[in-house]
């Protein structure tokens, strides 16, 4: 190549190449290089009275942004409306702006940061499809068929069902649902893990993620480029949007462009490491280094901004189409083989029915590397790894990803771009309160020193001026008179005037209100409130609306959300397709994947080896943030206090991470919960109603057998009473006659002793007859042995006692 070192140029109004050339054309370096210059002429061409290019305007309109979102912004241009003509040397004002955009910006990423998501991985290949059918016909059946199946397992204790018979779904909602939340094959787990082990790789979570929703928060565009190594796998890059570009389109996720670049300096060191090739080029390295210097002319770029050894790159992709040709030979016995074609191949050279040729138009992705305002072309080559769906292999993915999510008319709108221009006027406002506090003075006082002479005290003393004056500073009076020393009236009779500032205070108030004013205003048009941007709520807030403003504000920035969670939806989509491509073609890297992923079980990796046949579709599910997750917690908990839901389904429903499916499985829950409780109810209905009849069965029974005991009772008693009557008569009988026999033995034995009681007693009654008979014969004698005798009289008592004493004694 013959490069001239002194030529440096870049061309307005370059034509695009022809799009329509053959493939074979568009491979050749030249149209590249065509492509190339026709780029950079409509990004980096002065326009002259337009301003700086294309590319550097976009560039300076970012960094003001960036600017404003971090504070930083000059406040030089507010100075030359404070200054007095033109003399900016008596201003003494802050050099730094007194901002609440970055307090801001940082509350809306760190709410999107925060908001959870899933990412899901659902199979749409005709094998996954057919698996996915087949169980929902199975799951029908089970349901369909849930009485016939309980039949057969009271009757044979064997399952017949597909899921367990208390986990079948009753309804078709809760199929559907069941199918949505339970149904997961082992390949879309696979590759779940997967995506989420590069997403850790590449540091998406940590690093990337935040910078993306950042970006759309400050500039309202946000950029990533996927690429595939063979030594380090899937890349992940962030592209910064002030060093990118593409061509024109409409759709906010720039889904039509044709061509997408990235400009950077780059050192020519490093250059000769990418490009070892040059390094036996000495022209084209000297023409670099001349390029470089001259751009930093032609962009009129800073001297600290330029680098020595440097040169601009443009990293640029290109999507075009390519058809690609096949012969199809078909052997005598039916086999067909198919091989690689020429283009030039035509059939009728050939002999008839021996070869067939066919073709398909698919889309292809060239990457260029060009130096910028050079003709020095370091690559243009077909990509080597094209990421393409499965499903439709003539589509390829771009390389780069961009998201707009606010364009109108090549306007790209951003929460700071809003904010901007009242910002600018709360920093004039805050120097208007700065000015007026520096011009500022104490009150003081005028002294009338005319006022000031002798005062006399009536008491013949006489107060100096000075006194007069050690009197008012020290007690705050003063002495003042209405005539002079001459008598004649005194028309300075205020010695002491106070002057007031006061004026001031109330200006610097009113700036203070217009500042609150513009920073209201700066919430309102991002449509962020008090209540939800760290500010102190007022007291008498009620709680529900300070809710009710958070939720606002999350309707207000639902678009940078939406807009985050489809650059992550994209970012997903092209690990997977890149993912079957090494699983398929790069065994060291799929064997690395296997390790990473190694925690899951066996049959995970065995599907994941077979994702070249699968085709896959990518979702983010929104996790339930705090708003919405306490509304159903509290929802949950007055249908728990109500009993219509118990707290074991409370926490299956709080495991359901998508707000949607967590309501409709709720509501599941709660039909189910209230289906089970009426069962329940009608169960301890038929319980107590067979419980009552059979009480009363019961008590029938025991009636009938306390009738029957009663009876048998009352026989057994009549019974015994008649034997009691029977023996008691008997005993009675026999009583009787013992007791006339022994009535008569003791009649007998009274006789007896009666008779014989009579018979003693006679006998006494005679033997006493006969002892008075002796003792009178005795007597007798006495008396007529005493009379014979002519004896004493004979005390016959005396005598009778004692021998009746003598007879006792014997």
């Amino acid at each position: 190549m013959n490069f001239d070192n002194k030529k440096f140029e870049l061309k307005a109004d370059l034509g695009y190449p022809n799009p329509l050339e053959s493939f074979e054309n568009k491979r050749q370096e030249n149209w590249g290089l065509m492509l190339a210059k026709a780029i950079s002429s409509e990004w980096f061409y002065n326009y002259g009275s337009m301003g700086r290019c294309k590319f550097y305007n976009q560039q300076n309109e970012i960094k003001q942004r960036r600017i404003y979102a971090r504070g930083l912004q000059s406040m030089t241009k507010f100075y030359d409306s404070l200054g007095t003509n033109g003399d900016l040397s008596k201003l003494n004002l802050s050099k730094k702006p007194i901002t609440i955009i970055p307090k801001l910006v940082d509350i809306v990423v760190n709410g999107i940061c925060n908001r959870g998501y899933v990412i899901k991985a659902t199979a749409i290949d005709p094998i996954s499809q057919k698996n996915k059918i087949d169980y929902r016909k199975s799951i029908e059946r089970d349901r369909l068929g849930k009485d016939f199946a309980i039949k057969l397992k009271e009757s044979f204790g064997t399952d017949v069902t597909t899921l367990p018979i208390d986990e079948i779904p009753e309804t078709e909602q809760e199929q559907q649902l069941h199918l949505e939340l339970e149904y997961k094959p082992s390949i879309e787990m696979s590759v779940e893990l997967a995506i989420d082990a590069i997403l850790n790789e590449n540091n998406f979570y940590n690093i990337l993620d935040r910078q993306l929703k950042k970006d759309l928060v400050e500039i309202g565009i946000a950029c990533f480029k996927h690429r595939f190594s063979p030594d380090r796998g899937i890349i992940l890059e962030y592209v910064d949007p002030e060093n990118a570009g593409c061509s024109e389109t409409n759709d906010p996720y720039y889904r039509d462009c044709f061509y997408h670049f990235e400009h950077k300096q780059v050192l020519i060191s490093d250059l000769k490491v990418e490009f070892p090739w040059i390094n036996d080029e000495p022209e084209i390295l000297e023409q670099m280094l001349h390029s470089g210097e001259k751009w930093f002319e032609y962009h009129s770029i800073n001297q600290n901004q330029r680098i020595k050894g440097t040169t601009s790159i443009m990293y640029f992709s290109y999507k075009t189409t390519r058809e690609k040709f096949k012969k199809i030979k078909e052997k005598s016995t039916g086999e067909k083989v198919v091989s690689e074609a020429d283009p030039f191949f035509k059939e009728d050279k050939v002999k008839k029915n021996d070869f067939k040729r066919v073709s398909k138009v698919e889309e292809i992705i060239f990457e260029g590397v060009h130096v910028l305002g050079t003709d020095i072309m370091l690559k243009w080559e077909v990509s080597e790894n094209m990421a393409r769906p499965k499903s439709n292999t003539q589509k390829v993915i771009d390389q780069f990803a961009w998201i707009v999510p606010n364009k109108e008319k090549n306007y790209i709108d951003s929460l700071v771009a809003r904010m901007m221009t009242i910002d600018d006027l709360i920093q004039i406002t805050e120097l208007k309160a700065q000015q007026m506090i520096q011009r500022m003075m104490p009150d003081g006082y005028f002294i009338d020193e005319d006022a000031l002479a002798e005062v006399d005290l009536g008491d013949g003393n006489v107060l100096k001026p000075q006194g007069l004056l050690d009197m008012f500073f020290q007690t705050g009076s003063i002495i003042g008179r209405t005539l002079g020393t001459s008598g004649e009236y005194n028309y300075a009779k205020v010695p002491v005037t106070e002057l007031k500032t006061a004026g001031n205070l109330t200006k610097l108030q009113a700036l203070r209100a217009e500042r609150d004013s513009y920073r209201n205003d700066q919430r309102e048009v991002i449509g962020l409130n008090k209540a939800s941007d760290a500010s102190t709520p007022e007291k008498d807030t009620l709680v529900s609306l300070q809710k009710l403003a958070a939720l606002n504000t999350n309707i207000a920035t639902r678009h940078i959300l939406d807009a985050s969670i489809e650059l992550t939806r994209r970012m997903a989509e092209a690990i997977v397709y890149r993912t079957a491509d090494i699983v398929q073609y790069f065994p060291e890297l799929k064997q690395d994947l296997e390790l990473k992923i190694g925690a899951t079980s066996v049959a995970d990796i065995d599907s994941l080896k077979e994702l070249h046949l699968r085709d896959m579709a990518i979702n983010l599910t929104l996790e339930l943030d705090e708003e919405e997750k306490a509304k159903l917690e509290a929802d949950m908990s007055m249908a728990i206090e109500k009993g219509y839901l118990s707290l074991a389904d409370k926490y299956k429903v709080l495991g359901v991470k998508n707000l949607k499916q967590a309501l409709a499985y709720m509501t599941i829950l709660m039909d189910k919960h209230s289906k089970k409780l009426q069962k329940q109810e009608e169960e301890k209905f038929k319980y107590q109603s067979e419980a009552n009849a059979q009480a009363a069965q019961v008590a029938e029974q025991a009636r009938q057998q306390t009738a029957q005991m009663i009876g048998q009772i009352d026989m057994q008693k009549q019974q015994m009473v008649n034997e009691g009557l029977i023996q008691k008569e008997t005993v009675k009988g026999e009583q009787d006659r013992e007791t006339l026999l022994l009535k008569i033995e003791g009649d007998t034995e009274i006789a007896r002793i009666n008779g014989g009681v009579a018979m003693e007693k006679l006998n006494e009654l005679e033997k006493k007859k006969d002892d008075r008979e002796k003792l009178r014969a005795t007597q007798n004698s006495k008396m007529i042995k005493q009379r014979e005798v002519n004896g004493e009289p004979i005390d016959f008592k005396e005598q009778e006692d004692f021998e009746l004493e003598d007879m006792t004694n014997d």
